[in-house]
């Protein structure tokens, strides 16, 4: 029987106030002078609406991403990303919107509400709802609700009216209930489009990307789930906060790509080799208000999650010494079990999503731009989730899912008959 691990990588952005962000306004007359540029009209202006925006303090530019609208509905994949710098358009048009919009239907108000559009959801994909749906939240802004899980998703449900094409081809649209569950089965992802009107399923999609190994699959879609073990208590934090003078991790180190090209070699205090240190305010294992001696902190948190329920508290590898000097110095087993022996793993998949956070933060993908951090620093940036388990799978695929807007984003690792090693799939 194969070996597989399951961790679970995950980081909770904070939602704090923009201090340095332009006020809402400021994108909205961006757009209105550079209408022509945009090859739109004042006329047909009212069609659209800022999504999203955020000024890239490392290049001085202003993105901006604009939503097509019908009858106050978005339309289903019809966002465009514009540029701006210097108040002039640098990159994108809107003429790739859908332009002779009246032609969709005559149907403008959903038939059902979105209650129903999640139970016909479920059925289609085999789940029993057994608890009460009541909607978390009141309606929001254009048309969307937010559900609990209700025993059926690890995440919560959101269910937004949409106008989608009924298939990917078509010219026209229909009105739908756009339901999004993430399923407890393979990590899928599904996406629903309900037909507002009918409640018939227009259309399914598993958003989920397997990476399927060359050994032949027998079985696709079974799943080895293992309880959660029991692990020697350890103090995960330090209540009162310390700052974190140095840290040691023995780790593949950048730039070798894994076990097979470099063996491993301890790193002291890593993120010295990001540039921007803004990057690494807190170092690697503190939050500000919280240091930690176990592989967590501002930007990365992994731990076990031996029952693949993505959210149990489970082992996190911890430091041999206290703060505010910390030691992960845990040697490689290639042949060792990956569930009796993971800190080295661990200490791995730590280290390499840490870096990629601190390297991208100088390319522009900072709080502002939606990166992912327990604690934003007053820099802008909202809440989203990053979750990265390693399964025991015995289909033997590595899923990865992208969700939607400020929704968590899972990856996976697997491991097949021989060590973890905590090399990040992406």
């Amino acid at each position: 029987m194969k070996k597989f691990l399951h961790l679970l990588f995950l980081l909770t952005p904070f939602c704090a106030l923009a201090q340095l962000q332009p006020p809402t306004e400021y994108f909205s007359n961006l757009l209105k002078k550079n209408l022509t540029l945009l090859g739109i009209t004042e006329s047909n202006s009212e069609n659209w609406r800022i999504s999203d925006a955020y000024l890239d303090k490392h290049n001085n530019i202003n993105y901006v991403y604009v939503q097509q609208t019908f009858k106050g509905v978005d339309i289903d994949k019809a966002i465009t990303p514009l540029s701006f710098k210097n108040d002039k358009l640098v990159t994108g048009r809107l003429n790739g919107f859908q332009k002779d919009i009246k032609t969709m239907t005559n149907q403008y108000r959903p038939a059902i509400d979105a209650k129903t559009a999640l139970l016909n959801a479920a059925r289609s994909l085999n789940l029993d709802i057994k608890t009460s749906i009541t909607a978390l939240s009141s309606p929001l802004q254009y048309n969307s609700y937010v559900f609990d899980g209700l025993g059926i998703s690890y995440n919560k449900i959101p269910v937004k009216l949409l106008w989608v094409r009924e298939h990917e081809n078509d010219e026209s649209f229909i009105l739908a209930w756009q339901v999004n569950i993430s399923s407890f089965i393979n990590n899928a992802l599904w996406s629903i489009n309900v037909d507002a009107v009918t409640g018939k399923i227009v259309n399914s999609t598993n958003l989920t990307v397997y990476e399927q190994s060359k050994t032949e699959i027998k079985k696709p879609h079974q799943l080895l789930v293992f309880e959660d073990i029991s692990q020697p208590g350890t103090s995960d934090n330090l209540r009162d906060h310390k700052d974190i003078n140095s840290s040691k991790y023995n780790v593949i180190a950048y730039p070798n790509e894994s076990p097979l090209t470099a063996i491993p070699s301890l790193q002291t205090n890593p993120w010295t080799q990001n540039h921007d240190q803004d990057a690494n305010t807190l170092k690697w294992n503190s939050n500000d208000t919280t240091d930690f001696k176990i592989l967590r902190g501002n930007n990365v948190y992994v731990q076990q999650d031996l029952d693949s329920n993505n959210n149990t508290a489970g082992y996190s590898t911890p430091s041999s010494t206290n703060p505010p000097d910390l030691t992960f110095n845990y040697p490689i087993n290639l042949n060792g079990d990956p569930i009796e022996d993971p800190d080295f793993a661990e200490t791995n998949l730590f280290y390499w999503n840490n870096l990629m956070h601190d390297l991208s933060y100088q390319y522009g993908f900072d709080e502002a731009s939606g990166n992912f951090q327990n604690n934003n620093l007053a820099r802008g940036g909202k809440q989203m989730i990053l979750y990265m388990p390693t399964h025991r799978m015995a289909a033997v695929k590595a899923p990865m899912l992208t969700m939607p807007t400020f929704q968590p984003l899972l990856m996976a690792l697997i491991q097949e008959n021989r060590c973890t090693c905590g090399v990040p799939v992406y």
